[in-house]
């Protein structure tokens, strides 16, 4: 009987290093699309920004006359006021790319005990500190936007991001589901775009990461 020839040992190891590089490849891939998605997460965030900011600017030169002819009056708001102040200033940074001074901005917004109650300073926080690679604290800073508002997208979208740099694909997939879940049926049809980009995403790293996993030979004894 003609037994099968061995493979020659230069040949397994040739096969296994092509292996090794095609794996490498697939992975450098699946993070360049990662950041080109971040990249437009972040151009559609800020197209977003500045199409509310030119509405609040109309918005402001409607009602500015009417605003000079009113008695100014004293009231308890200046805390209000001084904590959404520091927010825009922190938004203004953002978008300047002072992820630091940014981060700094929303660190003293979260010493008024008003914006405990909004999951946006938590938020904007774990954004930044996306842009600055800081993924644990980005993490924690959306869980703890998530603990003030359970149905905040954009707070699972961005722990989501987290999780998945730090290499926690399955708690990523489950934030990106999450997201989903929390648009309403009218919502942007962008957004929903945006997070069904994410979850494939994450189905690519969680299928490569299946591959990668060390495979291990059981010797299955038969008993007659």
């Amino acid at each position: 009987m003609n037994l099968p020839s061995a493979v020659h040992p230069s040949a397994a190891a040739y096969n296994a290093q092509l292996r090794i590089r095609r794996e490498a490849e697939e992975r450098s891939k699946a993070q360049q699309d990662l950041n080109s998605w971040m990249r437009d997460l972040k151009c559609n965030e800020e197209s977003l920004n500045a199409n509310r900011a030119r509405s609040k600017s109309v918005a402001v030169s409607v009602n500015s006359m009417a605003t000079l002819k009113q008695k100014p009056t004293k009231t308890d708001e200046s805390g209000s006021s001084s904590l959404e102040e520091e927010r825009l200033r922190g938004n203004r940074f953002f978008a300047q790319g002072k992820y630091q001074d940014a981060i700094q901005c929303y660190t003293r917004c979260l010493c008024n005990k008003d914006a405990l109650n909004s999951p946006v300073f938590y938020s904007n926080r774990a954004m930044a500190h996306l842009k600055t690679k800081n993924w644990t604290s980005a993490e924690t800073d959306a869980t703890a936007a998530l603990n003030i508002d359970p149905d905040h997208f954009k707070s699972y979208q961005r722990r989501c991001i987290a999780r998945l740099s730090l290499g926690k694909l399955r708690a990523a997939m489950m934030d990106a589901y999450a997201a989903e879940d929390c648009l309403a049926s009218d919502d942007d049809s962008r957004l929903l775009n945006e997070i069904h980009e994410l979850q494939d995403k994450v189905k690519v790293l969680l299928s490569l990461a299946v591959t990668r996993a060390p495979r291990r030979n059981i010797n299955v004894e038969v008993i007659m």
